[in-house]
């Protein structure tokens, strides 16, 4: 079973939480901005700096955190990567509803614009593993999290908006290489 060690203090010490399912908000537990070190074990996860899995985000893969540096006492909700990572795909919609236009990406994309969607973006289906979007180009800007299909970007006040997108990199599969 996968699970996130929180402690409130650097190098694994103060007072800890341990964690087996994803966390909507830490708040719940008294631990809301409080994470200053962290141990991931088994499994990814993604902290957000805001609750319900919004906000900014960073990715920590298997492993010991001693200081969490931007990230410092700023998590404010956590969700386990449960999806495989490796093959991603994308498959982009010029229209809601998964409607018009299509271009299917599995690598990053810098410029969305450069695609045949010409940066009109307004629903996407994730075929496989997660994904980082972004408002600007070259990864920049405003940026979201996914693993699930959107079927309508409006609601999100991100139509139109995506213009690059990476995949999450399957780090284990990686390091065997």
């Amino acid at each position: 079973m996968a699970r996130i060690i929180l402690y409130d203090q650097p190098f694994f010490t103060g007072s800890s939480h341990i964690f087996t399912d994803d966390i909507p908000d830490l708040a719940t537990y008294s631990f809301t901005k409080k994470t200053r070190s962290m141990k991931v074990e088994r499994k990814p996860w993604v902290a957000f700096l805001d609750i319900d899995y919004t906000g900014g985000f960073k990715i920590y893969d298997v492993g010991d955190y001693t200081n969490l540096g931007e990230f410092d006492q700023k998590i404010q909700s956590l969700m386990e990567i449960r999806v495989p990572l490796e093959n991603p795909e994308i498959v982009l919609y010029q229209d809601v509803d998964y409607q018009g236009k299509k271009v299917s990406i599995s690598q990053p994309t810098q410029d969305i614009t450069a695609t045949s969607l010409s940066g009109k973006v307004s629903s996407y289906q994730v075929k496989s593993g997660a994904w980082s979007l972004y408002k600007g180009r070259n990864f920049q800007g405003e940026s979201c999290f996914t693993v699930e299909d959107q079927p309508d970007l409006r609601k999100k006040s991100w139509n139109d908006q995506l213009l690059s997108l990476q995949p999450v990199p399957d780090i284990h599969n990686q390091k065997a290489k």
